[in-house]
Order: structure tokens, then sequence, then C-alpha cells
């Protein structure tokens, strides 16, 4: 198969999806790639695998379910509605695997389904009253069915390993609240951003995520600069497309951002039914601990900040300074 295989696939298919953000035809083809290699490999698939395929297959989907809402905008309250709709169902998906709370999923989950009753309701009105073409009709159909049934996947593996990092980091460092930072395509930069108002006593319990996630457009700036200034790693498409509003940052971003603040960044996330600690820093730069920012990377497709004490930060730099990423 074409560009993917188990062994380097997050990023191989992470890279393409980056050059292929707004191009609604090679989406759809490595969304087909992808359904046909977890249909391939059942049973040879670890979970890791798994999870990030399903929701590389929800994130395609929610791009081309703004694309199509975009073409058929103001054609008629019906469609508008079941685009409405069918956008709700998606982003209700995300929310279940980026937020870690234990009662809400279930909830969500019902409003999912609700969400996508209605959208397909809508669909079959729409199809008896020949809004669109039968090729049209067959595209939507098919989209709205990937929403449904990868969509349900992913969700019931994403809580489930959600929960496991937390509970996981609960029983190696104690309690470090997760703070639910918006998916809105600047969650990186909001996540830092909201890490440095908890180290500066800037942020205040209680108040809207946002208040914390003002210099999110900064730290992109200063990322994007650092791609710029180190142009032998990034091609001047890649800096140009970063520099865009909610262009999805990550590992390369992560890095640039530890050198260029000079403050260290530790990532959490889940691999191979266990939760890893990365930590980057600048070159031969000693980590201190009132600096270190604390994120966790969810599957691949979120950040959110951990609300850390000074205690948590000098225990989780004693566990974790011989996983150091050294950045130039």
């Amino acid at each position: 198969m074409n560009n993917i295989s188990n062994s380097g696939v997050n990023v191989n298919i992470e890279d393409r999806l980056y050059h292929a953000i707004d191009n609604e035809t090679a989406l759809k083809t490595i969304k087909g790639e992808i359904k046909k290699h977890l249909e391939d490999g059942k049973g040879s698939l670890t979970l890791d695998q798994q999870e990030f395929f399903l929701n590389t297959i929800t994130l395609i989907n929610a791009i081309l379910i703004d694309k199509q809402s975009v073409k058929y905008k103001g054609k008629s309250d019906l469609l508008t509605e079941m685009f409405k709709s069918a956008t709700t169902s998606s982003h209700l998906i995300s929310t279940v695997i980026i937020d870690n709370s234990k009662e809400a999923p279930e909830g969500r989950q019902d409003q999912f389904n609700e969400a996508m009753y209605k959208t397909m309701e809508q669909m079959d009105e729409a199809r008896h009253k020949y809004m669109f073409g039968e090729g049209e009709a067959q595209d939507l159909l098919s989209l709205f069915k990937d929403v449904e049934y990868y969509g349900g996947l992913s969700v019931s593996q994403s809580e489930d390993e959600v929960e496991a990092l937390m509970d996981d980091l609960s029983e190696k460092h104690g309690d470090i609240p997760m703070l639910i930072n918006r998916s809105n395509g600047n969650c990186l930069y909001g996540a830092l951003s909201t890490c440095d108002s908890i180290i500066n006593d800037t942020f205040e319990e209680g108040a809207p995520i946002e208040e914390s996630e003002k210099e999110a457009p900064h730290k992109r700036a200063l990322a994007v600069e650092y791609m710029r200034e180190n142009g032998d790693s990034f091609t001047r498409n890649a800096c140009d497309s970063h520099a865009k509003d909610k262009t999805w940052g990550e590992d390369s971003q992560i890095r640039a951002l530890a050198v260029k603040e000079d403050r260290p960044i530790l990532v959490f996330r889940r691999y191979e039914g266990k939760t890893i600690g990365t930590l980057y820093c600048k070159e031969e730069s000693l980590v201190d601990p009132r600096e270190l920012r604390v994120i966790v990377n969810i599957n691949n497709l979120h950040y959110n900040a951990l609300n850390t004490t000074n205690e948590n930060r000098e225990d989780l730099v004693r566990h974790y300074h011989n996983n150091i990423v050294p950045v130039i």
C-alpha cells in the first residue's frame, strides 16, 4: 500500500496530511488508504496504530464536512441544518477524545447518536427533494457513514487511553489536574500559553481557558521564526503554511519553542499501552523545574496543559531527566 506501513506510519501520514490539508481529493485518498489498512490489518495492528488510524479518519472527516458545508452554504435551510448536525457529530467525537471527564462521555455518546440520526434523516429528505445529484448524494452519504462508524470506534478506544494516561500520572506523581484547552487548531500553543500562566502565577482557577491561551498567537510566531532561521530543516512552504492560524503544531514546533524560548517542555503521551514522558530542552541547558511546561499529547489529535505545582515540576524533572531530547 502506497506510503502506509506499520513502521513509521504516524510520521508518514502526519507529513502527508500536513501537505494535503487544503486538497479535498488528497484527503479522500489518504482516508481510503487508512480504511483499507485498518481492514487488512485486523488482528496485527497495535492498539496505538488502531487509535492513530481511527483518530486520523475523524480529523479528515471533520475537515471534509467543513469543506462540504461551505460548498452548499446558503442553498437551503434543510442543507444548512444537515451540515450543522453533521458538524455537531464530528465535534462531539473530538470532545470525547480530548476530555478526561469520567462523567461526560456517556452523555456525549448519546448526543453523538442523536446528532447522527438527525444528519441521516435530513440527508434522506434532501435526496427525496433532489437537492443534489445522485453522485453528490452518494459522496455525502459515504462521508456521514464514516463519521458514524469510525467516530464511534474512535470514541470508545480514546476514552480508555486518556483515562489510562491520567491514572498512570496519578499513581506515579500524585494528582495533577489536566486543563482542557480549546480544540481550535491552536491547541499546542494554547496549552503552552496556559503552562506559562501557571509558571508565572497568573493562572486563575475557574476563569475561561481562553484567558490563559492569549499568548498562543505569539508562540506560533516564535515557532515559525525558528523554522525560518533553520531553513535546512524546514521548507519555505512548510514555514508559510505553519504561519497560518489554526495549522496544527506537532513535535517539530515543540522542539522549536523549547529552543526559541529557552524553556523546557515535558510531553506525556501513550505509546504501546504505556505512558511515556519526553523532555525537550535547549542543548547543554540545565532543566530548571521552575521553568518547566508540562503538556499532554492526546492521540496525536490534541494538546492539553497540566496544572503543575513547583513540587510537581521538581518531581517530574527527577523522574524524566534521562528522557531529554536536546535541541540545537
